[in-house]
């Protein structure tokens, strides 16, 4: 019987490429370019080796337009917006009570504080646990990971649903023991989630 509902947050909960893409086409940059630099400095900076800002400076550095890291960390909470169908269901699960409800996300230091800030209507009041991999030293899809939110909810993996929208973190998610929904498409993953819960 699933007893938590684990959300991660970038793709699940909040959209944030398009936010690169339109930042890509307004400074004629390579799309694919400013992604590469984006994904190649991720991990370390999602186990806290550096700051949001630093890790801006590193992406914005990689492809040749460092004097732009500002403006592009400024989007990043600030431009951010919640994916409207994962939000009305995340509002419903608390609302029932039912579920343990978690975060689980691979970010650079203060980002969710941050969003959480400016976001305008505090999203994490939502959880009863959040595990951010800046502050753990560890990241997705490490198994040590997902033990941290069974750990910490009290429960058994095979107790938790996670929903990620990446793969190799639903892959990581499914060798420790959870029920998962890879999250392609919100609609779609809305239903396959309340599927699993059983709220059809």
């Amino acid at each position: 019987m699933i007893k938590a509902v684990v959300f991660d947050w970038g793709g699940v909960l909040v959209g944030w490429r398009q936010i690169f893409e339109n930042f890509a086409t307004e400074k004629q940059i390579e799309y694919d370019e400013l992604m590469k630099a984006f994904w190649e400095f991720a991990p370390d900076s999602e186990i806290g080796k550096f700051g949001v800002d630093e890790y801006y400076q590193k992406v914005m550095g990689s492809v040749g337009l460092i004097e732009m890291w500002e403006e592009i960390r400024n989007k990043m909470p600030g431009e951010l917006k919640p994916i409207k169908v994962t939000f009305e269901l995340l509002k419903e699960l608390k609302q029932k009570g039912k579920y343990k409800l978690a975060l689980l996300t691979n970010t650079q230091a203060g980002l969710v504080d941050d969003w959480d800030k400016v976001s305008g209507f505090k999203f994490k009041q939502y959880f009863d646990l959040i595990v951010d991999s800046s502050v753990e030293a560890v990241r997705k899809p490490d198994p040590e990971i997902y033990q941290i939110v069974c750990d910490r909810l009290n429960l058994k993996p095979k107790e938790c649903l996670f929903i990620d929208d990446l793969i190799e973190n639903i892959e990581g998610a499914k060798k420790v023991g959870f029920a998962t929904v890879h999250f392609t498409e919100p609609k779609k993953g809305v239903a396959e989630i309340r599927c699993k819960l059983k709220l059809v």
